[in-house]
C-alpha cells in the first residue's frame, strides 16, 4: 500500500469587512474536502476554535478587519484496501500491507443480527466500496477485542463515522476524542428529529 500520506496543505487567508458577519472556508485538499464555520464574537474579532468534517484545524485569528490567517495541522491519512464489511462499524481491510481488523472510532453500530444492526450494515458497505482514508486518533489505538481504531472516510471525502450518526444507524462512541464532541452534537440532532432506525420508533 505504500507509506501513510502527509496532508499538509499551504496556509490559507481570507478576510471579512463585516464585523457582525459569519464566513465560511473550504478547503480543497485532494481528495479530502473540508468546511468549517468560523463565527465572529460580540466584540467583532473571529473565534479560533475549528470544526472540521475530515481533517482537525485550529485557527490563528487577527483582528475584526484583518485578514484572518488559518493554520492546518498535519495529519497522516492512510488509505486502506476494504477486504470485507464486517458489520456497521467494522471492516477488514488491508493498511499499509497488514491485514487489520478495523474498527470506526466515532461510531458504535448494533450487531448485524440485531435490530438495526443489518441497516447499518447495509449502509457501511455501501459507504466504504472498495478503498478507505483512515486516521488515528493519538488517545486511542486498539478496542477490547483487538480492532485497529479509526476514523474512516471514503476517497471522495464523506466522513462514515458522521454519516452513520447521522442517519440513525449508529450512536457516537469515545466521546473524549478528538472529534467526540461533534459527533455527540450529530447523535442529538438525529434524535431529536427522528432520523432513521435507532431514532424513528415503533
Amino acid at each position: 500500500m505504500g507509506a501513510p500520506r502527509e496532508i499538509s496543505p499551504p496556509p490559507l487567508r481570507c478576510s471579512t469587512d463585516e464585523p457582525s458577519a459569519e464566513f465560511v472556508v473550504a478547503l480543497a485538499i485532494p481528495p479530502i474536502w473540508h468546511v468549517y464555520l468560523t463565527p465572529m464574537t460580540p466584540d467583532g474579532s473571529p473565534t479560533c476554535e475549528a470544526e472540521g468534517t475530515t481533517l482537525p484545524a485550529r485557527e490563528r485569528c487577527g483582528g475584526p478587519t484583518a485578514a484572518v490567517g488559518i493554520e492546518i495541522s498535519s495529519v497522516t491519512v492512510v488509505e486502506a484496501a476494504v477486504t470485507r464489511v464486517i458489520d456497521g462499524n467494522s471492516l477488514d481491510a488491508h493498511v499499509q500491507g497488514r491485514r487489520t481488523a478495523v474498527g470506526y472510532l466515532g461510531v458504535a453500530t448494533p450487531g448485524a443480527t440485531e435490530p438495526c444492526g443489518l441497516e447499518a450494515l447495509t449502509r457501511n458497505r455501501e459507504l466504504v466500496g472498495t478503498r478507505v482514508l483512515l486516521e488515528a486518533d493519538p488517545a486511542y489505538d486498539f478496542d477490547a477485542i483487538g480492532r485497529r481504531l479509526y476514523y474512516a472516510s471514503t476517497p471522495d471525502g464523506r466522513w462514515i463515522d458522521e454519516t452513520l450518526v447521522r442517519e440513525g444507524l449508529g450512536y457516537a462512541a469515545h466521546p473524549d476524542a478528538g472529534r467526540g464532541a461533534r459527533l455527540a452534537a450529530v447523535q442529538a440532532q438525529a434524535e431529536a428529529t427522528a432520523t432513521g432506525c435507532l431514532w424513528r420508533g415503533p
